[in-house]
This record gives C-alpha cells, structure tokens and sequence, in this order.
C-alpha cells in the first residue's frame, strides 16, 4: 500500500468510518500468546486477528502498523475484522474477547521469526532502513522479522504488540518517563548506509501532526484506550520523531 492510500485509510478511520472485513471461516488459532487467528473473510481473502483480550498491545499492533505503513515499511495491510456470533460459539474464537479485532492481511510463504538476515538482498535495503525509522521511532520490544521463502528473500516486520515503553503494559505514565529516542541498534546488523538511513529519514519527515492525530483516532471506542492515553502516545511519538530528524543523516 503507498502512503498516499494509507493516509486516506488512516483519514476514513479518524473520522469513524472503520470498515471491517467480514470473518466468515475461523482456519485455526497461530502460536503465541497473542490468541491470533487466522479468518477466511468475506472478500475471499485471509486476515491474521488479533482480539481485545490483548489490552494495550492491540493498540500498539494498530498504532505501530498505521506508521509502518505511512512511511512504507514492510508492516502487512492493516485491517480490521468483525467477527459474528456465529463463529464466536468457538471457546478460541470467543476467548479472543469482544468487539472489532485488529488484522493484517496474511502474507503465504514466510518463515518463522528470525534477526536481522538476507542483507545482500537489493530489495532489502530500503525495507531494512524504513524499519529501522519505525522501531527508533515507537520504541520496540520484541522485534519480529519474518522473509520470504521464495525469491526475492524479502522482509516483513509483523506482531508488534510489545512496542513502547514496557511493552503490553504500557501506560501514559511509561510514555512520559521514555528516554530520547535513538537510533534502534537492532539493526546495525544490516550495515545500513548514510544514504539508507536518511531515506528513513526523509519516510519519517513526511508523518505529520496531523497523521499522528489520525493514527492515534482510529482505533474503534470500544477498545482499551483512554483520552489520557491517546494524548499521552501522540506527545510520545510527535516528540520522538522530532529527535529522530535531528539524528538520522540527512541527504
């Protein structure tokens, strides 16, 4: 998805026009302790749903996704999925908790979470850095990078319920106490140049105000995130991203 068509999600979401895939056959729950499922949808696609069972990591799944994908990282296609009565007579389904789930499309052919790997990959390169501006960005615990099983060998960043400041149980309190931001060292690993890093860079500029506001507006009311929270995560990542611009090389 580019960013432009991103945005426009993000926008529609803000102003409450959250349109939900429609789950139509539960194809089984994945490892973790997230309670994911995968669903058949009624656009004949297949989405991975994570529930409100997860508390604040569904926000952070959302939030972090939402930027993933404003500035082009490799994050999935973020979506949301109602989920009917019908399937919830499921105890797995059911013990996903109540309300819309969060979900990214499902991406076939990827191995299972591994480090920093396939560096000499071309495509890699750019992914590797707009990655790298994420996770300086939002803080991250936990990093899940999968690839590609087929060539080209390419990466993808997906579950990312354990960013910000202590992880699921993040708070506005561990927001505000969040040291500067830095350059994630996570990925020294991928060798990235001046030139890579200020592309994520220059991903990073383009997220506006405006865009943290919407981001931080599209998660539906029902889920567990307080006014006091929401404004404490915009403060969080706005105050963040400026010391990134003055970190990240520029072009």
């Amino acid at each position: 998805m580019t960013a432009s068509a991103a945005r426009a999600s993000i926008q529609a979401f803000a102003a409450g026009n959250r349109s939900a895939e429609l789950a139509q056959t539960a194809l089984g729950s994945l490892p973790g302790a997230s309670g994911s499922m995968r669903f058949m949808c009624s656009g004949g696609r297949i989405f991975v749903a994570k529930g409100t069972k997860n508390q604040k990591s569904i926000i952070a799944e959302h939030v972090v996704a939402r930027l993933g994908q404003l500035i082009e990282a490799p994050v999935g296609e973020v979506a949301l999925v109602d989920i009917p009565a019908a399937l919830r007579v499921d105890p797995t389904v059911a013990a996903m908790g109540a309300g819309l789930a969060h979900a990214t499309l499902f991406i076939e052919n990827i191995t299972d979470k591994i480090g920093i790997a396939n560096i000499d990959v071309p495509e890699n390169r750019a992914r590797f850095a707009r990655l790298c501006g994420l996770y300086s960005l939002c803080g991250a615990g936990d990093p899940q990078l999968f690839y590609s099983t087929i060539s080209p060998q390419v990466v993808y960043s997906l579950d990312h319920g354990h960013f910000f400041p202590q992880g699921p149980g993040w708070s506005a309190a561990s927001l505000a106490a969040a040291p500067p931001a830095l350059i994630d060292p996570y990925f020294a690993g991928a060798n990235l140049s001046s030139a890579e890093l200020a592309d994520a860079r220059n991903r990073l500029s383009t997220v506006s105000d405006q865009d943290i506001a919407d981001i931080i507006a599209g998660p539906p009311p029902d889920w567990p995130f307080t006014d006091q929270e929401r404004a404490a995560l915009g403060t969080y990542l706005r105050t963040r991203r400026d010391t990134l611009l003055t970190v990240l090389p520029q072009a």
